[in-house]
């Protein structure tokens, strides 16, 4: 077997396998909706707290022109940045997984010598 072939099944077992570990430790799979249909929903939870709440739109009063140069400071109350959810949404650790395994095929699929390439 050559270089580029084993190169190929290498990059296509490393591609599953973190497939596999990496669903392992993911949150938000329902299996209801399937895969495809949750794969919005799933993310690695780094830090556990409350989840995210969509922002309440303040009055319009609030709001005043903002001029050039001029710095917004938005107060955080320190309760919500203690008990923030911080997650990665599981979706990019899927492409970069379909990714390594497509590379993978194309490292098997190549001919050695390629004259399209020249």
């Amino acid at each position: 077997m050559n270089n580029k072939k084993t190169i190929g099944i290498i990059l296509i077992l490393v591609g599953i396998g973190l497939f596999i570990i990496s669903f392992a430790y993911v949150k938000g799979y329902d299996n209801r909706d399937g895969f495809l249909e949750s794969l919005g929903q799933m993310e690695f939870v780094l830090r556990k707290g409350d989840q995210p709440k969509p922002e309440t739109p303040r009055p319009a009063e609030d709001f005043h022109p903002v001029k050039e140069g001029e710095v917004i400071l938005i107060p955080v109350e320190e309760e919500d940045a203690i008990n923030s959810h911080i997650a990665v949404p599981y979706k990019y650790f899927f492409t970069i997984d379909i990714f390594i395994i497509f590379v993978g095929i194309g490292f098997l699929i190549l001919p050695k010598r390629s004259s399209v390439l020249k």
